[in-house]
């Protein structure tokens, strides 16, 4: 049986007609693990879609084995399907494609901006997955290597153009147990850095989202088995930060910020498609201004570690809106907090103190007696060699909440602390252990969330 692509074939695409008759496999691309973070990846994890991790019953305390994904699935499958070119034809086989999102890399004059950030590629691995329950061996496959088609090779490239089937039959697979109560697992062949996907230099950038088809190839068949989807980046985005290194007592090290700075700019927020960039450093000396009373006894709190998370937010912001550089108006000449919606700098205040059971925080902005996301974002002294605490505050205050916690704006729950997700935490709830992964990777709905913000402009 074979059916048409419903006008969605890319302009390069040889194979006017895709098949959807009866896989033996389906074809992944997966992020090299040292890789993440510097540049937008997202995928469906086995572990959000299949019953893998033991996790804790709030209502009975009890560990069972449960897909991370608490919500409708449908709305999970949508992260990834929505806007696809070619994967809703494979969704019988409950394949779901990655997302890749890269800067365009372009000069001024042609896109003010692209960026030199993914100027060389991004390498990535490649996945076949034999079907769940299928326990053939692909050396009796009747495909003899998989082809990797670009929907628009003028802007956007693949290298290699195709696979031979037998460098995965070489490389062994291992056995993926998706479901260990109904004893269902899945080979998997795995090739590391098997792919380049880079965008032509100089081009217009990607106006729609553009696709890496993956076909399977026999002797009489060409089948579609897998895809890439890259997201399009005619629009980037800029998000200016400002960073507030206060000093209480010891103050914060120089070399600290330097890194930071780095950070943010190339592994955090750029997977959105959006230069965070530190426009200044303002360091704040509380010490200065010690003939105030508020911030003496601020001051006080934070060298007898008794401060509440409510009065080192308030008292930080109240302080900084009396006495540092940042001053802003709204359209009517009305001063503005530095935590109100209305201008378009986020504050980073890093901290020479601890607060108890505290790493961070981003204080919600209440100005106008409703719930929003204000524009700081405050890092204690234990969370300031920890990055992902850097990230994940500042992406509070860009709109994002938990992805464990019910919210209006997201329908996409998840277990608390399984995951690589910078929102998520690095414990479980109830007697489990901790998360062991580094939590670095943005989700692509979150991409959206965070665009969306008002601190955040388009370029």
């Amino acid at each position: 049986m074979s059916k048409k692509s419903n006008g969605t074939t890319g302009p390069s695409d040889p194979f006017a007609v895709v098949r959807i008759s009866r896989r033996e496999f389906t074809v992944h691309f997966r992020q090299p693990k040292d890789m993440a973070g510097r540049y937008g990846f997202d995928y469906p994890r086995d572990t959000d879609r299949y019953p893998m991790e033991e996790v804790t019953e709030p209502t009975t305390g009890r560990r069972t084995r449960k897909a991370l994904f608490k919500g409708n699935i449908s709305n999970f499958n949508d992260i990834y399907l929505k806007d696809a070119m070619y994967s809703p034809l494979l969704h019988k086989y409950n394949y779901l494609p990655a997302w890749l999102a890269i800067f365009p890399y372009t000069t001024s004059s042609v896109y003010r901006g692209g960026s030199s950030m993914h100027k060389d590629g991004i390498q990535l691995d490649i996945e076949l997955q034999q079907l769940i329950g299928d326990t053939s061996q692909l050396k009796n496959s009747k495909y003899t290597e998989l082809k990797f088609v670009s929907s628009n090779p003028s802007k956007l490239t693949v290298s290699p153009s195709s696979i031979p089937i037998k460098k995965f039959i070489k490389q062994g697979y291992k056995t993926t147990v998706v479901d260990k109560t109904n004893s269902k697992s899945r080979k998997d062949y795995v090739l590391k850095r098997a792919v380049l996907v880079k965008g032509v230099r100089n081009k217009k950038p990607l106006s729609r989202h553009e696709s890496i088809a993956v076909y399977a190839i026999s002797a009489n068949d060409k089948d579609l088995v897998g895809e890439l989807m890259v997201h399009k980046n005619d629009q980037t985005y800029k998000a200016d930060l400002v960073l507030v290194p206060v000093k209480t007592s010891t103050g914060i090290n120089k070399k600290s910020l330097e890194s930071i700075e780095s950070y943010l700019k190339y592994n955090s927020f750029n997977q959105a498609l959006i230069r965070a960039e530190i426009k200044t450093t303002e360091p704040f000396d509380l010490n200065k201004f010690d003939t105030d009373t508020h911030i003496k006894s601020y001051i006080k709190h934070a060298k007898t570690n008794s401060h509440t998370p409510e009065s080192v937010s308030d008292g930080i912001i109240n302080a900084y809106d009396k006495y540092g550089l940042g001053k802003h108006r709204d359209q009517n000449g009305n001063a503005l907090s530095i935590n109100q919606k209305g201008h378009k700098k986020t504050y980073l205040f890093l901290l020479d103190f601890d607060v108890k059971d505290l790493y961070g925080k981003a204080p919600a902005d209440f100005s106008t007696g409703q719930f929003a996301t204000g524009n700081v974002a405050l890092v204690l002294k234990s969370g300031l060699d920890d990055y992902e605490t850097l990230v994940h505050e500042v992406a509070h205050s860009m709109g994002v909440p938990h992805v464990f916690e019910p919210n209006l704006i997201n329908q996409y729950k998840f277990y608390q602390g399984f995951s690589d997700k910078v929102m998520d935490y690095k414990w479980q709830t109830g007697i489990a252990p901790s998360n062991p992964n580094k939590l670095i990777s943005f989700t692509r709905y979150q991409w959206y969330l965070m665009q969306k913000d008002p601190s955040v402009y388009k370029l």
